[in-house]
């Protein structure tokens, strides 16, 4: 169960489903004010994430949903990703400073019709701040991470071991001899 929702999933005060989004900004395991939930405009069908509701984890529980926003009647989202508008969490206007960064796909369309999708996280607005066309179709349940560049690059440093491996040219030799005769 989310807390500010009911035991049922449901978002206090409305009649759709609610999944639990990704936050981030080093506030994982802290208490926090705000939860983004992906909403679910009929459960009974095939999950299509229709919006995202901001949920006041303080608030009364019937009155906890204090900002929606919709992806677009032909439109379904995957999970939203708080990312905080300043690294320093000191330098920002409250703990919902920040951006929802989701995949959305525009059913209607008939080729691609994916977009990485930002959403201002403090005024939960449903016109995006940003929209990146995709090439391609994004599936619906694909997760997202938000990376600082400071954390991308250290996800391209190989350690030290991965180099002396990759340097030996025996391994990659056994390798291609392997495949050429499994042809």
């Amino acid at each position: 169960m989310i807390e500010g929702t009911g035991g049922d999933g449901r978002v206090a005060g409305e009649a759709e489903e609610a999944q639990k989004s990704g936050g981030g900004g080093g506030s994982e395991g802290k208490p926090n004010r705000y939860a983004y939930v992906s909403t679910v405009a009929n459960a009974s069908m095939a999950p299509r994430f229709t919006g995202v509701a901001k949920l006041d984890l303080t608030a009364p529980h019937d009155e906890c949903c204090v900002g929606r926003l919709y992806h677009g009647l032909t439109h379904g989202g995957g999970e939203a990703f708080f990312v905080p508008r300043h690294k320093d969490p000191s330098l920002c206007d409250g703990e919902d400073d920040g951006f929802l960064v989701t995949f959305v796909h525009d059913e209607s369309a008939t080729e691609g019709g994916s977009a990485m999708v930002v959403y201002d996280a403090k005024t939960m607005s449903s016109t995006p701040v940003a929209r990146v066309p995709l090439p391609h179709r994004v599936p619906y349940g694909f997760h997202c991470l938000h990376l600082d560049e400071e954390q991308f690059q250290s996800q391209l440093q190989m350690s030290d071991s991965d180099q002396a491996m990759l340097a030996k040219p025996d391994i990659l030799t056994r390798q291609q001899k392997g495949t050429k005769k499994a042809r």
